[in-house]
């Protein structure tokens, strides 16, 4: 019997990395939450270009500790969740689990440092009540933590994204709707999780 030819056959995927490029184009360097602003520090996590793994033991992984460690709940998923809203999603968890941390850390910040091109953006965001969102270019995230006064929002690093990252033609391609912005539509593909 014949084989059919393909009507749409598979072109091979070619990926180049240009070879003046030293680091991502795109990664999250840091990633620092506090109790409150210039407050203590509840978390601090470096993070390097390329794979880094966010795991926790299992009990069996756990001799020492008698069982009692557990993978689940140690919030693997939540950190996710807040890279991708110092990326640019509107929300890092569902209203009930919003609700549950921004009452614990009522000031509570997020921050990043976002590297877009060589390039580092210091990102904080809001996780309980009554603060600003800011986006800034070569800021430091500790002050950028602090800052008080109007709030640049998330778009100016969403724009840069879709600017030097994306391009127009691809971010034409991702808008779903009139006047949808591309990125969030884009980092919705990029970082799904057990949750999608």
């Amino acid at each position: 019997m014949s084989q059919q030819d393909d009507l749409f056959p598979v072109q091979p995927l070619s990926v180049e990395v240009p070879k003046n490029l030293t680091e991502p184009r795109l990664w999250v360097r840091r990633l620092k939450i506090w109790k409150e602003p210039g407050g203590e520090i509840i978390r601090d996590i470096e993070l390097r270009p390329g794979l880094n793994i966010i795991w926790s033991p299992d009990g069996d992984d756990d001799p020492e500790g008698g069982g009692r460690a557990i993978g689940h709940g140690s919030g693997k998923t939540l950190f996710c969740r807040l890279l991708r809203y110092c990326l640019g999603e509107s929300r890092f968890a569902d209203e009930v689990q919003r609700d549950a941390i921004s009452t614990t850390f009522l000031n509570g910040v997020v921050g990043a440092e976002v590297m877009l091109d060589g390039v580092c953006w210091a990102v904080t965001r809001p996780l309980g009540i009554a603060r600003k969102h800011f986006a800034i270019v070569n800021g430091n995230l500790d002050i950028v933590a602090k800052m008080e006064g109007t709030a640049t929002g998330i778009e100016p690093l969403i724009d840069a994204i879709e600017a030097t990252i994306l391009g127009e033609g691809t971010s034409q391609l991702a808008r779903l709707s009139v006047g949808q912005r591309a990125w969030p539509v884009a980092l919705a593909w990029a970082a799904r999780d057990q949750e999608c």
